[in-house]
Parts: structure tokens; C-alpha cells; sequence
């Protein structure tokens, strides 16, 4: 994998001591001063690895640091990358990743002591989007029917990320509710619509302030370009996707995560609720089950674990 280059202004100064500690030794101590919200990490083999620590949430406080990672796949890890991902003392690794993007990409390489939980969602694989590519001009359409509706209209992913995967992202949150598992690090491939979405529910059940959240997940658009840009280059050599623009299923856009948030504010009316299977009996369209099915035992969890 081609090393990254690093967005500007997103290397926090907390790297500094981390490198001082793959150099020399006591890295128990490298943490000091103040880690910006959502740190982003460079790393050779990481395009869009994040702390999801430092937001300000509900009632003015702050999420902690160095328990939760957002990323892309772990699949071309150097060994100094490895070392930094045991130095954080990683216990588990979340992957979204589906089957056949594991045969293409390869499996996880996971740091020393991990535990890898596979968590397969389909619905943002490249391999299964790929018939959507040749839709030159409906690919904006399509990546917003994988946030937010499936299969109304003949531009519409056949699964959507809100309603669909309802027992997956529930599996997902009860790994977070429970602090034997932290620190953990979750992806997908880029680490931007799976992992982005998922990312977006935890900062909104936390109280983090919506436009945050948004920013927040934008920054997979900047994060991810490197990645994708020999694979877009590819794809306009092959006959069937010439001339096409592939450029909305390899980014992020704004309207993509407000479709979702505006089908759970239809739908559940809020977050809360859609945590806790409180559907709105308005709510028009039949779902597998009525929300992620965590109880208030695991939403209090979620909440003591993350906030400070």
C-alpha cells in the first residue's frame, strides 16, 4: 500500500511523544498535555485512523480519549505501525468488512494481544456496489439510498445502512458498552461509510453537537483520496466503467449522512430511540426489528464509559 500523506494540520502534537516511544522505551508515559478532538494518526499503512476522544458532549462534557479508534482496514500495517497500535494497548478490532473484500484485500493484521470481532456489512463493499459504477449519472442518488432508503426507486441500493444492519450495529454498540473490550479500534475498508455512519450514532448519542459530527465525518473525504485515487484511475480503463463517474462512492458528502439522520428522525424520532427500539408508530416502512435492541442498562454504559 502507497504511504499516505498527511492532511494538513491533522497530526496532533500527542504524536510526538508516541514516536519518541517507538525510538526509546517507556511508552506507558508518552501521553501528555492536550490531544485535539478527533486526532487523526499518521501512520504508513493507515489512510483515515482517528481517536474518537475530545468532543465536547452533552452538558458541556468530554469524551475520553484513547478508548475508541475509527479507521480503514488494517490490511497493510508496517511493523512500526504495529507497535504503535500495541502500545495503545488495542484489545479489539471491528471489522465490517464483508467476505469477498477480505479475499480482495486481505485479512486484518492485528496487533499483539487484539481480538479481531467480524462484523460483516454489506452495504458500502466496493464489490458490491460495483453495478452502481455504470450508473454515470445517478451515483450521488445511489450512495443516498445506502444511508437512508433501499430499493424505492431504480436508482436505489438494494440495503441501507439505517435499517437494514440493525442487529450488526447493535452487536457493535455492545462491544462499546462494555469496558473489557477497550481500547478497540473499528473499519471497514476506508473506514467512511460503515465506519462513518457508525462513528456519527455514537457522537449523536453522546450529545456532540450535530454540525461536529458532521465535520467529523467529513474528514473521511480528505482522509481517503490518497487510497482511492489509483483505484478510480483503474476503473476508467476498464470498458464498462469508462466515462463514468465513480467519484460519489469513493468520498464522502454532506447530504449522504443527513439522509440518514433524516430517515432516524422519521423513523424513531430520536436517537435514543433508535438505540432502544422505540419505532414511531408513523414510521411508514417495515423493518427487520425495531432498532439496535440495547437496553438501558447498556445506553447508561455507552454513556459512563465514554463521557467524562
Amino acid at each position: 500500500m502507497m504511504k499516505r500523506k498527511a492532511p494538513p494540520g491533522l497530526l496532533p502534537v500527542f504524536l510526538l511523544p508516541a514516536l519518541a516511544c517507538l525510538l526509546f522505551s517507556g511508552c506507558e508515559n508518552a501521553v501528555s498535555g492536550q490531544m485535539a478532538a478527533g486526532s487523526a494518526f499518521t501512520m504508513s499503512g493507515l489512510f483515515n485512523f482517528r481517536d474518537m476522544g475530545g468532543y465536547e458532549a452533552a452538558e458541556g462534557r468530554i469524551i475520553r480519549h484513547n478508548l475508541i479508534y475509527r479507521s480503514d482496514e488494517l490490511t497493510g500495517l508496517s511493523d512500526p505501525d504495529i507497535r504503535i497500535l500495541e502500545w495503545m494497548g488495542i484489545k479489539t478490532v471491528v471489522d465490517f468488512r464483508t467476505p469477498s473484500e477480505k479475499a480482495s484485500n486481505g485479512p486484518d493484521i492485528l496487533p499483539k494481544g487484539a481480538r479481531l470481532v467480524e462484523i460483516p456489512i454489506a452495504a458500502g463493499d466496493l464489490n458490491y456496489t460495483a453495478a452502481a459504477m455504470r450508473n454515470t449519472e445517478n451515483n450521488t442518488a445511489y450512495m443516498i439510498s445506502l444511508y437512508s432508503r433501499a430499493g424505492i426507486g431504480p436508482n436505489d441500493a438494494p440495503t441501507n445502512l439505517v435499517e437494514n444492519y440493525l442487529a450488526e450495529y447493535g452487536q457493535f454498540f455492545r462491544l462499546l458498552a462494555d469496558p473489557a473490550n477497550l481500547p478497540l479500534v473499528f473499519h471497514c475498508s476506508a473506514g467512511k461509510d460503515r465506519t462513518g455512519y457508525a462513528a456519527a450514532l455514537f457522537l449523536w448519542l453522546l450529545g456532540v453537537n450535530r454540525e461536529i459530527i458532521m465535520q467529523d465525518y467529513l474528514l473521511s473525504a480528505v482522509n481517503v483520496a490518497d487510497k482511492y485515487e489509483p483505484i478510480v484511475k483503474a476503473l476508467k480503463n476498464i470498458p464498462m466503467f469508462a466515462g463514468g463517474d465513480i467519484g460519489p462512492l469513493t468520498t464522502v458528502k454532506r447530504e449522504y449522512l443527513e439522509a440518514s439522520v433524516n430517515r432516524i428522525e422519521t423513523g424513531w424520532d430520536t436517537v435514543e430511540n433508535y438505540f432502544t427500539n422505540k419505532k414511531s408508530p408513523s414510521y411508514p416502512y417495515a423493518v427487520i426489528q425495531a432498532g439496535l435492541a440495547l437496553n438501558a442498562r447498556e445506553l447508561g454504559a455507552l454513556r459512563s464509559t465514554y463521557i467524562k
